[in-house]
């Protein structure tokens, strides 16, 4: 027998943030006293430079005790420079559909599960920075040259760590991997759980998140296919995100001639990562698929 009256309304609770491997779970906020604020805590908004350490080894030099043979002296790199992005979520909703206290809640709620897919993707594309970001620095692997067919995840994952232990002399490094890739990995045994994060047989940190989804290519190659995704692996990075602030107040957000209400939530975030050590390598998904 069909009914009658008002439907129930149901407030639906805020969606749960995946426990390991999202991207601001991994890494470490850039701390304040590493650079001169002026005061201004924000000031990393207008940008930042720093020198990038070398990717280089250690000389090895003869025994023959002459103290004037100490090798070549290293070039010191180049500082380099990143900018902020700006991170923009908003709602539009009718008077009586919402009000604005309501959409403002709902804007609020979604920031534990969106801000680190954000990040991860900015930190790929640098699509709002224009800064540097994986793609733009990556290069190839020395045993794995971009254009070369796409590899198999055990093959790409021995090429990403041989280069990480080349370029960082043993320092750790991490590796960005698209969240469909990494059960394929976990299957074939070659991350392990460590402390409630995964972990490549040498330690490296494994990041994968939701902004890693069809990651694009690094600068002058082919974009992934539907049996591919690339794979990068760098050194350590670190941010610094700004407190999200609503623009206006409330009622400045109401269109009455339309009975529509608009928010926009706003906040400010940046990465810094070390060029030298970024790599990449076209990753195969045809094992997967052929099961």
């Amino acid at each position: 027998m069909a009914t009658t009256g008002l439907a129930a309304v149901v407030k639906m609770p805020a969606h749960v943030p995946l426990p390991r491997g999202r991207l601001l779970d991994v890494i470490s906020e850039i701390p304040l006293d590493s650079f001169d604020t002026g005061g201004n805590d924000l000031r990393w908004i207008y940008g930042l430079k720093w020198q990038p350490w070398p990717c280089t080894s250690l000389d090895h030099l003869d025994s023959d005790c002459n103290p004037a043979n100490m090798g070549s002296p290293k070039e010191c790199t180049a500082a380099v420079e990143q900018f902020a992005f700006q991170l923009v979520d908003s709602l539009k909703a009718s008077a009586l559909e919402m009000n604005y206290n309501e959409i403002d809640a709902y804007l609020a709620a979604r920031i534990p599960t969106t801000t680190s897919a954000g990040f991860a993707s900015e930190l790929i594309s640098a699509t709002g920075s224009g800064g540097l970001s994986l793609a733009s620095e990556a290069t190839a692997p020395t045993d794995v040259a971009f254009g070369a067919a796409a590899k198999r995840m055990s093959q790409a994952l021995a090429a990403l760590e041989g280069e990480l232990a080349e370029r960082l002399e043993g320092g750790r490094g991490m590796l960005h991997i698209p969240p469909t890739m990494l059960a394929e990995a976990i299957s074939e045994g070659e991350f392990q759980l460590v402390n409630g994060q995964w972990e490549t047989a040498s330690g490296h940190l494994v990041v994968s998140d939701a902004g890693y989804v069809n990651a694009a290519p690094p600068a002058g190659q082919a974009a992934s296919s539907i049996t591919t995704d690339w794979m990068y692996a760098s050194g350590p990075v670190y941010y610094r995100y700004s407190t999200p602030e609503f623009l206006g107040e409330g009622f400045e957000s109401v269109d009455f001639t339309r009975d529509r209400i608009t928010r926009w939530l706003t906040s400010y975030g940046i990465l810094v990562f070390d060029p030298c050590p970024v790599t990449a390598v076209l990753v195969s998904y045809d094992e997967l698929i052929a099961v």
